[in-house]
């Protein structure tokens, strides 16, 4: 909005409270979508803990393909009938369903079981940015931000600020100056905006 403020020497971030309401998997983010033998499957949209995405995997119904999740090592297990090709790939920045599956490559060729080589992430980002302005020390993708948000609440709970003391939350002006006017963006990662799914965040 427009107002205007004269002389301001200094701006703090007292407190934040952020809603962990953004998916994790998601058609915007690209990674809710597997090719299997040319064939295109798709995952519902939201966030999941790993037993629940194993269930919605194997409710693809994909014929011969088993996906299996071990108690003890926590890994993923792609598992068919007979040789088939399974494609990851995403034409967004963001990480495939395989890499959050724990799976290294986009492409695979597989008969019998492929274990993943790392380990699921089904938690997503645990920071963002908020920009205001162009005020602010720290830097991502380029871009000036007042303050680097850590998410430590469960997903679908507000986060109160963390009182995390690494994090920048006062920005000194190098001279009086006047502001009329705040561009207020929560950014990620890689420097898009945040969808929290119709719930505001607060400052």
């Amino acid at each position: 909005g427009n107002f205007n403020m004269k002389n301001v020497t200094q701006l703090k971030i007292s407190s934040v409270e952020l809603p962990n309401t953004s998916y994790v998997f998601s058609s915007a983010k690209g990674n809710i979508t597997l090719s299997v033998d040319s064939t295109e499957y798709t995952i519902s949209e939201g966030n999941y803990n790993t037993t629940d995405l194993n269930s919605e995997l194997n409710n693809l119904n994909i014929p011969g393909v088993t996906f299996t999740i071990d108690s003890n090592s926590g890994k993923y297990t792609i598992s068919t009938t007979s040789s088939k090709s399974f494609d990851f790939s995403n034409t967004t920045d963001y990480g495939t369903l395989g890499k959050f599956l724990g799976f290294a490559n986009n492409t695979y060729t597989i008969d019998g079981d492929q274990e993943a080589e790392n380990l699921p992430n089904v938690i997503g980002e645990n920071s963002y940015f908020l920009k205001l302005n162009d005020y602010g020390d720290i830097t991502n993708n380029g871009k000036n931000y007042m303050m680097k948000v850590i998410v430590t609440s469960p997903l679908f709970e507000a986060s109160f600020d963390s009182r995390q003391r690494y994090v920048t939350k006062t920005f000194q002006f190098s001279q009086p100056t006047n502001l009329r006017k705040l561009e207020i963006r929560l950014d990620d990662y890689l420097g898009n905006v945040v969808d929290l799914n119709g719930l505001d965040f607060s400052f």
